[in-house]
């Protein structure tokens, strides 16, 4: 599976985390999302784009901008 999350700054690439998957109480009102259980998931932290062709060699933009 691959699913995109906000994380810490200080976590780094190949860090293995636990991630809680899923809204809270069984889904949202959207009508283009199935219900579900919310459940811990473990993952592990890739670079994004996950794509190392799209990483490296698409057009700069804020995904090609390191920060300090």
């Amino acid at each position: 599976m691959l699913s995109l999350a906000t994380v810490d700054p200080d976590v780094q690439t190949g860090d293995v985390l636990t991630l809680v998957w899923g809204e809270e109480d069984g889904g949202t009102s959207k009508t283009t999302v199935e219900p579900h259980k919310q459940l811990e998931i473990r993952v592990k932290v890739a670079p994004e784009p996950y794509s190392r062709d799209a990483r490296e060699t698409y057009a700069e933009s804020w995904r090609t901008k390191q920060t300090a």
